[in-house]
């Protein structure tokens, strides 16, 4: 927009305008461009958007990773309760081979 500005005004018609004297460049050239991408955004990407779109697929991972150890918390705690049940029955069959032996 810049360029398209200092193309169609010299820098003495810039210097020695009056109010409303460069109006015809907002209305020919500026006017149908905002149309244009207030009518589609999806055309215009800054880094905001980037950043934003970056920011919303770490959540996701983020949030996929929590699941995925809150899934392996359980998984460990029923390990260890069957670790635990193990070693109650290998005792007990233990001291059962014990009093067989004597």
């Amino acid at each position: 927009m810049k360029q398209a500005f200092y193309d169609t005004y010299t820098q003495r018609d810039i210097d020695n305008a009056v109010s409303y004297s460069l109006k015809s460049f907002g209305v020919e050239t500026m006017k149908p461009k905002m149309s244009l991408y207030n009518d589609n955004p999806t055309m215009v990407k800054d880094k905001a958007d980037v950043v934003l779109e970056n920011m919303i697929n770490l959540k996701e991972d983020m949030v996929e990773n929590i699941e995925n150890l809150i899934q392996r918390d359980g998984k460990i705690e029923i390990i260890a309760e069957k670790a635990l049940q193990l070693s109650t029955v290998s005792n007990s069959y233990k001291q059962r081979s014990k009093k067989l032996k004597e």
